[in-house]
């Protein structure tokens, strides 16, 4: 950048000195320029690589995180959708008079669902009336993860 404001400097003083021809000026201010060109030195090339490099690392770095979040979240949403699902099949079950049992974790069958298991609660509230709660577990970049969803369902008659 310095070596660049030098050459505008210099160009400038040599077009402008007063000199009866314009191109003659330029074609003289671009051969003084040339004359003093001596190239980038190894240590500058050093510097500027290095500082590439870094930058190149943090823009890595950045689309890595970047992927691991969306995997995340994609895992985050697919665990949602199927504790939804076993949801509905409860509610469905419900209009028959048949709410599960407390279940412990059992896994997901399935080809959509590998590595994800889940435990249904349900609590009779009232006669009738259900608190019953889907937890699906899986294990995500190491950590376990669950989500949870719950709701009251209304069976007819109070049966279970």
């Amino acid at each position: 950048m310095l070596l660049f404001a030098r050459r505008v400097v210099l160009f400038r003083r040599l077009t402008l000195s007063q000199s009866p021809h314009p191109t003659y000026k330029v074609t003289a201010a671009i051969t003084i320029l040339r004359q003093q060109e001596r190239g980038a030195t190894l240590i500058e090339a050093l510097v500027a690589m290095t500082v590439l490099g870094i930058i190149a690392t943090a823009v890595f770095g950045l689309f890595i995180t970047g992927q691991t979040a969306v995997r995340s979240a994609q895992t985050m949403e697919q665990a949602s959708l199927l504790a939804q699902q076993r949801l509905e099949r409860i509610k469905v079950d419900a209009t028959c008079n048949v709410i599960p049992r407390s279940e412990t974790r059992s896994p997901i069958g399935g080809e959509n669902a590998p590595g994800y298991t889940w435990a249904t609660e349900a609590v009779e509230q009232a006669p009738g009336l259900h608190f019953v709660t889907v937890t699906v577990f899986w294990r995500d970049a190491g950590r376990d993860r669950q989500v949870d969803l719950a709701t009251y369902i209304r069976t007819e008659g109070g049966t279970r």
